[in-house]
């Protein structure tokens, strides 16, 4: 992140560090700016894990960093009660590296809420085939042994016309495999997102 310069800012908290190697330092369009994993580490000292969570995710999914490029920069950087490192190093404890990042903040809020919720991780971003081998639909998360596919009704993009015919012959092409499918939208996960973990926990007892 780029540096501000000295003196009030109103409407901005910044946030300053004593410690700034070379190697954290990188340039975007001309302006010197902390790395992916630096700023990550920062955020991790003066944010919560879901935050962190989010960025990470994103610069995952836009290819600005890797699990390997984290968890050097965190080994290099963590020092015993140094801010950051807890939370960086939770947040690469619950992302598995084989798996394809969420694809957005609110599918990463939703992964953080069933997992609060004291549910099995599910596997973000699964592609669905029949038992042919046909490609059925690719769902924000999944239980694949429960067939349970959970997915993020954003109220933006499923709003027209076009989208409310194509998520629905998804739910019915699911359901034609015997797929259960589940919903969350924003409110629901704003909120805690307790009936929807109460909904989800008793379609994977049911499944199992």
């Amino acid at each position: 992140m780029p540096a501000l310069a000295p003196g009030p800012h109103p409407g901005v908290d910044v946030h300053e560090t004593k410690v700034l190697d070379p190697i954290d330092i990188t340039v975007v369009d001309g302006i010197p700016v902390t790395t992916p994993e630096r700023t990550l580490f920062d955020l991790g000292a003066v944010c919560g894990p879901l935050v962190v969570r989010m960025a990470f995710d994103k610069a995952r999914k836009n290819g600005l960093l890797t699990f390997g490029s984290t968890e050097l920069a965190l080994r290099r950087l963590a020092r015993r009660g140094r801010p950051g490192s807890r939370i960086l190093r939770s947040v690469l404890a619950s992302r598995d590296p084989s798996q394809a990042p969420s694809e957005s903040e609110m599918e990463t809020m939703l992964l953080d809420v069933v997992e609060r919720h004291g549910l099995p991780r599910p596997v973000p971003q699964l592609e669905i085939f029949d038992r042919v081998g046909h490609f059925v639909a690719r769902v924000d998360a999944a239980y694949p042994e429960q067939r349970i596919a959970i997915e993020y009704q954003s109220s933006q993009e499923h709003a027209e016309p076009e989208a409310i015919v194509r998520d629905s012959r998804r739910r019915k092409a699911l359901k034609a495999i015997r797929w259960d499918v589940i919903e969350a939208t924003a409110p629901e996960l704003q909120d805690g997102g307790g009936p929807f973990c109460a909904a989800l926990r008793a379609m994977i007892r049911a499944a199992a």
